[in-house]
């Protein structure tokens, strides 16, 4: 399984119950809201990010987050992902 970082845009003007149904519907669905370094620290990822390693495609992953997200926000999402065990970071505050 690889890492996958998906990015969920809630477009319009999406209200913080919105926002915090889409946390826990990606949350339910497997994508996490932080991530784990090499030196074993976890990181809150920045807002609209999360992580998962599932074991199905960068298109099925894509496919499931957006979904997930329409569902709590019908009509108004868009949702990139991306595949890769090579990810940096700076700035990102402890979880």
């Amino acid at each position: 399984m690889s890492l996958k970082i998906t990015r969920v845009q809630l477009n319009g003007y999406p209200t913080a119950d919105q926002y915090e149904a889409l946390h826990s519907r990606m949350e339910y669905a497997g994508f996490g809201r932080s991530i784990l370094s090499s030196r074993g620290i976890r990181y809150h990822l920045p807002h609209g990010e999360y992580v998962s390693e599932h074991s199905m495609s960068t298109e099925e992953v894509c496919s499931l987050a957006h979904r997930t997200a329409d569902s709590a926000y019908p009509g108004k999402v868009s949702v990139l992902t991306t595949e890769g065990n090579n990810v940096n970071w700076n700035g990102l505050d402890p979880a």
